[in-house]
């Protein structure tokens, strides 16, 4: 029997993944896992995850994210490591399932289907069947698409106050709104604005953040496009 694994994080993308896995999908046996990879702002993440999905496994791993981590907080390649992980701490030698939230109009170079298609591979090396995939129809849908459609099914507000995008590592989650905690000044930020504008609108204070979105617009399919310039309009910055 498959074992259903998915890797959890306090974003969007995780959070709408668990609702469309077991709404869509009909996956009812979910088993959620949260790595604390020592990285910068992992401490918000948890304490989020821990009020709203008590249910995840939290595997902590000291300071493998402090060596990873760019200047940006960004850590390369971390779908790649966290596939890996999720093998061998869960249900270790067992056949399963491992799903990420990936998207259309990820632009990152370990979340598309060739990604995951070569991760099954190489993790089922031998007698084993282990499946990599993304929640989301094989990279058919968009991050807009899974905004609208968790909008249309559940509490469209639950995204502002149940989910956290951000770099910043300054703040505490704990006994405070978690929509206070976000920076609106980095790149994570500006993507999580950018999906939840038609819920509501959220500032954005970095200007030159907002620069290279517009001068790299050309490199983000049409989709994307239409989304960040709609988004830039609506916060007079474009």
């Amino acid at each position: 029997m498959m074992k259903n694994i998915l890797l959890y994080t306090s974003g969007l993308d995780s959070f709408i993944a668990k609702r469309y896995l077991e709404k869509e999908r009909h996956i009812n046996d979910l088993i959620l896992v949260y790595f604390d990879l020592g990285h910068k702002y992992a401490h918000i993440e948890r304490e989020l995850i821990e009020k709203t999905q008590p249910d995840c496994k939290i595997i902590e791993l000291n300071d493998i994210g402090i060596d990873l981590e760019d200047k940006d907080a960004y850590i390369p390649n971390r779908n790649a490591l966290l596939v890996l992980l999720a093998d061998a701490y869960i249900h270790h030698n067992e056949n399963k399932n491992i799903y990420i939230g990936g998207l259309a109009d990820d632009n990152i170079i370990d979340n598309n289907i060739t990604f995951t298609k070569n991760a099954s591979k190489l993790l089922s090396y031998g007698k084993r069947n282990i499946n990599v995939e993304t929640a989301f129809n094989d990279y058919s849908m968009t991050k807009s698409d899974i905004v609208r459609w968790y909008s249309k099914h559940f509490n469209a507000e639950n995204l502002i106050s149940n989910t956290y995008s951000c770099f910043d590592d300054k703040k505490s989650y704990e006994n405070q709104n978690v929509n206070d905690q976000h920076c609106y000044n980095c790149k994570a930020c500006f993507r999580r604005n950018t999906a939840l504008q038609d819920i509501k609108v959220l500032p954005f204070y970095n200007d030159d953040i907002i620069k290279e979105y517009k001068d790299n617009l050309k490199n983000y399919e049409k989709t994307r496009q239409k989304r960040i310039i709609s988004y830039l309009k609506k916060i007079n910055k474009f």
